[in-house]
């Protein structure tokens, strides 16, 4: 009963976006430079840290493929 109250509020909440019409916003400069601040450094961040994240998905999401094939080896 939970749940489906939880996914009609969800729907509901989905509808009430996808319905909308013009804001009529305005995002002014500071808020344009933080928010290339943010992207630029995200990127920079992947860039520093590329060894070790390529590490930490090889390792925790083909784990199971590295086993099977190093099992087959060795018969």
């Amino acid at each position: 009963m939970v749940k489906q109250i939880g996914h009609i509020w969800m729907v509901l909440g989905i509808i009430s976006l996808l319905c909308i019409d013009n804001a009529h916003a305005y995002i002014d400069p500071g808020t344009g430079a933080m928010l290339l601040q943010a992207l630029l450094a995200a990127g920079v961040a992947v860039l520093a840290f590329w060894r070790q994240i390529k590490n930490f998905v090889s390792i925790h999401f083909f784990r199971k493929s590295a086993d099977s094939s190093k099992s087959g080896d060795s018969e």
